[in-house]
């Protein structure tokens, strides 16, 4: 389990959002404000996609004592940085982002497996047993007036 503020910060760093909101959604999502970031476990906020650089955020993994060889990232212990990302199977959207953080964490060296669950399964492993790295999932108001019950 990594601990390092550095570390998620530096994956925050190397996810473009930008990308996320023009192929996975055509466009059409939009960045959140300052105000509203999204949260990386422990309190650490993401910053906007604006600020991607791969480079910075090898750099600062390299100030935490990580380092690359052969394309491949590894920890302060000489383990090679792999972990998964869990999301529910059917939502093609989800799949597709998992993919392309798959993508983005693959130039920092880091393995992501993208692993998806049925919806109950995916509940289930977040909220009961807790055996997951990363999860990315949703809940959605289908109602256009949220009032209405």
């Amino acid at each position: 389990m990594v601990r390092s503020v550095n570390f998620r910060r530096a994956i925050s760093q190397a996810v473009n959002r930008d990308d996320l909101s023009r192929i996975v959604f055509n466009g059409h999502a939009s960045l959140p404000s300052a105000r509203f970031r999204p949260r990386i476990s422990s309190g650490s906020t993401a910053s906007s996609s604006r600020g991607v650089s791969p480079d910075a955020a090898l750099k600062r993994l390299q100030d935490d004592g990580f380092h690359l060889q052969n394309g491949t990232l590894f920890d302060k212990a000489g383990n090679a940085v792999e972990f998964s990302i869990v999301t529910n199977a059917g939502s093609k959207p989800r799949e597709r982002m998992a993919v392309m953080i798959q993508e983005d964490l693959g130039k920092l060296g880091i393995k992501v497996n993208v692993v998806t669950l049925d919806f109950p399964s995916l509940i289930e492993r977040i909220s009961q047993k807790f055996n997951y790295e990363a999860a990315m999932l949703g809940f959605r108001n289908v109602e256009l007036d949220p009032i209405v019950r």
